[in-house]
């Protein structure tokens, strides 16, 4: 193979990544497929253990998208979008949400105003609950947003679609990809709406609330608009392995394209260059519970008022 031709997997670092990519629809369907194939029926406890184990599997998928979304895993466009919709499927955070209110919102919002609608809650913006650092505004930051981004994709979409213009035929694409999702919702509901419940609906709704609380955590007293203070960074090992250098998250809104891997080095260079990296840089487990303790006891300073 060629340097210019494309690879199979662009970053070996990404071998893992796409594995458990595609794993996860079969994960999710094998309940279904356990309920027709197997006689007599499996008792409910084996259910709720496998329930625990797919959550334990899949939990990491939403990182992976986010990260595929801003450096794709493939060279080859037809197996990207194959990563999407295995990702989708799963998450319910389909990549054209992703791509819209994360790559051309957050990352971007100096082009707020080209933007459908706006409809997603930007760390930019003065957000009274990002002001004070608190479990109750957390809880409240992340039930405010989830419905937001779970439902709005298809109705943002659609309306922009139907407007027309020279971007309408992305706008459409990131509509029809929605719809497939849910209407792959629907057809599991319809085939046993309790495993539907259970393993798909559960577990879109945790990966889009847990999506908004490390997004709290991240940007909650930050000051958005002073370099290098944007946003908190977490360093924790055990963290960052598990959600594929997350954790970086300067870093990551620094040079949002750059692949995952390399994070951990460009963060060490801004932590040289700009003293306030270090002083926004934590080292305790971001996706542990006790996130917010940790932060109270450091009394964390309220974010300015922006007008």
């Amino acid at each position: 193979m060629s340097r210019n031709e494309p690879r199979l997997l662009t970053h070996r670092e990404d071998r893992g990544a796409a594995a458990l990519a595609l794993l996860g629809p079969a994960l999710m369907l094998l309940p279904f497929l356990a309920q027709a194939l197997v006689e007599p029926p499996i008792p409910g406890g084996v259910y709720l253990l496998y329930w625990f184990l797919f959550w334990f599997a899949v939990s990491r998928n939403n990182y992976i998208l986010h990260n595929h979304c801003h450096n794709p895993m493939s060279g080859y466009r037809p197996l990207n979008r194959l990563f999407d919709y295995a990702l989708g499927l799963v998450t319910g955070m389909t990549a054209g949400t992703w791509r819209l209110t994360h790559n051309h919102g957050h990352h971007v919002t100096h082009k707020r105003r080209n933007l459908p609608n706006h409809w997603i809650p930007f760390v930019e913006e003065d957000e009274p609950l990002l002001r004070e650092y608190s479990l109750t505004n957390a809880m409240r930051f992340s039930a405010k947003t989830t419905p937001t981004q779970w439902f709005g994709i298809l109705g943002v979409s659609l309306e922009r679609w139907m407007k027309g213009g020279f971007r309408a035929r992305y706008y459409r694409y990131i509509f029809l990809e929605a719809t497939a999702v849910w209407l792959v919702v629907v057809a599991l509901a319809w085939i046993d709406w309790r495993l539907c419940l259970a393993f798909v609906v559960l577990p879109h709704f945790l990966a889009h609330f847990f999506s908004r609380y490390i997004d709290y955590l991240f940007h909650v007293c930050a000051n958005p608009r002073k370099n290098y203070e944007y946003c908190f960074s977490c360093i924790n090992p055990s963290y960052n392995w598990w959600c594929w250098n997350a954790g970086y998250h300067l870093a990551h809104h620094n040079v949002p394209k750059l692949h995952w891997s390399r994070l951990p080095e460009l963060h060490i260079d801004l932590v040289q260059r700009h003293p306030q990296v270090r002083r926004l840089t934590r080292s305790y487990n971001y996706s542990g519970l006790y996130a917010l303790l940790h932060a109270y006891w450091e009394h964390v300073t309220p974010r300015p008022r922006l007008v």
